[in-house]
């Protein structure tokens, strides 16, 4: 019996749902996500994010806020950005990675992705 293309498709995606491969490398654990209500101790102020070498460290702070309300140990509703300014892994790894909850790790990888691509990765909060 010959299957059609989209049967393959199918049984293919159902394969990779059901083993696991599907997006959940792309996802942070789920052990790390903590209710979205703020726990800010000063990591989106302007003082803390000065430090990094922002040169607007008001509006890094104002992206921090928006992005996480001040949790460094957030994590979004999808499973898919984590920390302070919300990273996807592929976009940490390239970065440097470490520990996305970390807060002064998280700065400044978010300084160093500014310095490459400017407010473009945060499309919403970087207006």
């Amino acid at each position: 019996m010959t299957r059609s293309w989209w049967e393959v498709v199918v049984v293919l995606a159902i394969v990779l749902v059901t083993s696991g491969c599907a997006s959940s490398a792309a996802r942070w654990p789920s052990t790390t996500r903590v209710s979205s209500a703020s726990v800010d101790v000063g990591y989106c102020s302007r003082t803390y994010q000065a430090q990094f070498g922002w040169p607007d460290p008001d509006k890094a702070a104002r992206v921090c806020r928006c992005e996480s309300r001040g949790n460094p140990r957030i994590v979004s509703r999808n499973g898919l950005y984590a920390g302070l300014f919300q990273f996807s892994r592929a976009t940490w790894q390239s970065v440097g990675g470490g520990d996305p909850f970390d807060p002064a790790t998280n700065s400044e990888r978010a300084y160093r992705l500014w310095r490459r691509r400017g407010w473009k990765p945060w499309p919403v909060c970087g207006r």
